[in-house]
């Protein structure tokens, strides 16, 4: 009996290297697109609590604000109301992301410090009219960075409508 087991040809092995070759770029491709997404959802949740809190204020009694702070590396906000002259937490902490991952700017302003009820380091405090929603306080852009992504998430003073801006690094 004759045996024709000659092996693999040239064509069938170069066809496997280019599967694997890929294969393996596809690997090392995606965690640096997963990376860049982390900066995109951190300005997208932060522009949906901004807008919720210019609802919160122009559809409830009272004064309302919306603080973003630090707190043990990560980044949060959270919903305020002024009840007898003290601000007192009304929601709970919304995650927005790890400080390790994420470089915001800090933006505070320093005519409203002391007036919030959380613990940590404050980068931002938004608050809206409750007649026209306009942005009295946080107005302006609160820039994000990371992972070669700079986005920035603008607050117009005249609406306190907001917008996200995007720029490579």
């Amino acid at each position: 009996m004759k045996s024709n087991n000659r092996g693999f040809s040239l064509i069938e092995l170069l066809v496997v290297v280019a599967i694997m070759a890929v294969l393996t770029g596809g690997f090392l491709v995606s965690p640096a697109v997963g990376r860049k997404k982390i900066v995109d959802t951190f300005a997208h949740e932060l522009a949906g609590q901004i807008q919720y809190s210019k609802q919160l204020s122009m559809a409830r009694e009272g004064q309302w604000q919306m603080t973003v702070y630090e707190k043990d590396g990560e980044y949060f906000c959270v919903h305020e109301n002024k009840k007898s002259d003290t601000w007192s937490t009304w929601s709970n902490e919304e995650f927005l992301g790890y400080s390790g991952e994420i470089l915001c700017e800090k933006t505070f302003q320093d005519g409203i410090s002391g007036e919030t009820g959380v613990e940590g380091e404050i980068y931002r405090i938004y608050r809206f009219d409750k007649n026209t929603g306009r942005c009295v306080a946080g107005a302006g852009t609160f820039t994000i960075s990371g992972y070669g992504k700079q986005i920035g998430v603008t607050v117009y003073e005249e609406t306190g409508r907001c917008e996200i801006t995007r720029e490579e690094l």
